[in-house]
């Protein structure tokens, strides 16, 4: 058996009719819907709860502490909107980013979004594990003077340290525990991790308001920019924020599936995401402002420059700014595709054994499974982005281009949307579905192949009464909408 028959073979579940189709793909089944409106409060707390949260770029760009807490606001309120109404999929259907791609960009055509999702999961793991690699190879050093030091300067010739091997396993020993524990059952993990990070955080900014006397002049650092060159500062990082949000705005429905209404996420996208992000950002801003009177100038950087010799990605803050603005430029296509599928051309209908079938003549097949017209408008929406992209990486570009640059995910969005539309209506898919007349969104959803369905039908009636209004297929096969309980 060659190689990729054995990873083909892994992949297939055995009693799926096609590569589509498993049981990790198909709707979350109701007993797993088990995040309410505080368990995505709770959820987000935890996922911002992270010092690589903490950064310092906007007081490093010329912003005061005041100027840049209202960029970083006012970018995760435009964050936050865009969570809500890209999550709505994966709320009401219970699928994943992978199976609501196939919607738009065809059963097959649907990797390259998971693909380009893919690839920011793991630039960003591999900056954690870099990361956490230098502060383990720190902490070690100030236990043993011996322990080998960390390189001064960045080179290809640098060499993996004790700290990086440290944090590697640690890395992949967490990896392997949380994919034991069923996503449903991680909230009692995410608790720990919050209550040891804000320990952790409070602790250390007590000492620097020690060390400093008090967060009086860090919170009164002026801005160093007046003028036009305010106005634009600001509004990078406005849209900067965004920018580095759109990672989690493209797969919104990977985390929005767990609910068990679909209503629930929406607190969490709207109110808890901008509100944690504001928090620690502004203790972020207190304990990184501290290094300039603790450290001296060349200490400011968005964290400490002995963290971040090792990787050129984070050896700058101009070099991060790039990598973010320059990863929203691909994903925001993606956002502007899905965004007009279910909302304009679907009106919030999916076909749901169709996205799981690979029928030639299914309605999200289109071309060999690849819906031109979806990587039409998205190459169309990367396209504005793309010379402000190399810009950032380097080349030299007009200031215009940059200033468009700080647009990028806005611009994807709309652009892909508009031609997506466009092409959708003028070349529409052959086999496509017809476009509903109004809006034909169930009000929750149970997939046909959910276990439940074959329990007993006193506990179904139980778990069907937290439910107020489904779509679903009942014992006897068939469909049922309104209904608080199954006959």
């Amino acid at each position: 058996m060659s190689l990729w028959e054995r990873i083909d073979s892994a992949l297939v579940v055995s009693h799926a009719p096609n590569r589509l189709d498993n049981h990790e793909l198909r709707a979350i089944p109701v007993r797993d819907r088990q995040w309410g409106t505080a368990a995505y409060g709770v959820f987000w707390m935890g996922a911002i709860s992270a010092a690589g949260a903490w950064i310092a770029t906007p007081l490093t760009s010329g912003l005061g502490v005041w100027s840049g807490v209202f960029a970083m606001f006012g970018g995760m309120i435009l964050s936050s909107i865009g969570l809500a109404v890209n999550s709505r999929a994966g709320a009401v259907y219970r699928i994943p980013y992978p199976v609501f791609c196939r919607s738009c960009f065809g059963v097959y055509g649907a990797y390259w979004p998971v693909f380009c999702r893919l690839l920011v999961t793991l630039a960003f793991a591999a900056i954690g594990v870099a990361t956490a690699a230098q502060l383990l190879s720190v902490m070690f050093t100030c236990i043993s003077p011996n322990w080998e030091k960390i390189p001064n300067h960045m080179g290809v010739d640098s060499i993996l340290t004790s700290g990086d091997m440290i944090s590697f396993l640690i890395f992949w020993l967490v990896l392997c525990l949380f994919s034991a524990v069923p996503v449903p059952r991680w909230r009692f993990f995410v608790y720990i991790k919050i209550v040891i990070y804000w320990a952790a955080t409070l602790g250390l900014l007590g000492w620097v308001l020690h060390q400093t006397g008090g967060a009086g002049p860090i919170l009164s650092y002026p801005a160093s920019v007046t003028g036009s060159k305010y106005a634009w500062t600001m509004v990078q990082f406005v849209f900067y924020f965004l920018n580095q949000s759109s990672s989690y705005i493209s797969n919104a429905a990977d985390f929005s599936r767990y609910a068990t209404k679909p209503r629930d996420p929406l607190v969490g996208h709207l109110i808890t995401f901008p509100i944690a992000n504001l928090v620690n950002t502004i203790v972020g801003f207190i304990i990184l402002g501290s290094s300039v009177p603790l450290f001296g100038e060349a200490q400011w950087n968005p964290v400490s420059a002995w963290i971040l010799q090792p990787w050129y990605l984070l050896g700058s803050a101009s070099v991060f700014i790039s990598f973010i603005s320059g990863f929203s430029t691909f994903l925001s296509a993606i956002i502007g595709v899905q965004l007009a599928q279910y909302y304009v051309i679907a009106r919030g209908h999916l076909d749901m054994e169709a996205l799981f079938s690979a029928d030639p003549g299914g309605p999200y097949y289109f071309w060999r499974g690849v819906n031109w017209r979806a990587f039409a408008a998205y190459v169309l929406g990367v396209a504005p982005n793309f010379y402000g992209f190399l810009g950032q990486m380097g080349v030299s570009v007009p200031t215009s281009v940059t200033h468009l640059q700080y647009f990028s995910c806005i611009l994807g969005i709309g652009v892909s949307f508009i031609f997506f539309l466009a092409f959708t209506f003028l070349f529409p898919p052959k086999n496509g579905l017809p476009r509903p007349a109004k809006w034909m969104e169930p009000e929750d959803f149970i997939d046909p192949t959910d276990p439940w369905l074959c329990q007993d039908p006193s506990e179904r009636a139980s778990v069907q009464n937290e439910l107020s209004g489904v779509q679903g297929v009942g014992t006897d096969g068939r469909l049922f909408t309104e209904s608080k309980t199954l006959k």
